[in-house]
């Protein structure tokens, strides 16, 4: 992964770019088909108390399937 200014004083940008952010952008991608809000990667669904499973899906431009989850919100009191 690469960040950092990009361009001159007349336009400067500050960007991110690599793999990692190809990857968020597909998953971002399958919000709609998958009729979800959030979608996480396996990693970050590791870390978090609730998911639920969404199976794997090709992602372009990814090399493997990804398992997806959707994030199950918290109880409001």
């Amino acid at each position: 992964m690469f960040y950092g200014n990009i361009g001159g004083a007349p336009r400067l940008d500050f960007t991110v770019i690599g793999p990692a952010v190809n990857e968020v952008a597909q998953m971002s991608a399958m919000c709609r088909p998958l009729a979800q809000d959030v979608i996480v990667s396996q990693a970050f669904a590791d870390v978090l108390p609730a998911v639920v499973a969404l199976g794997s899906h090709r992602l372009r431009g990814v090399a493997q399937a990804q398992a997806l989850h959707a994030v199950v919100p918290a109880a409001r009191n």
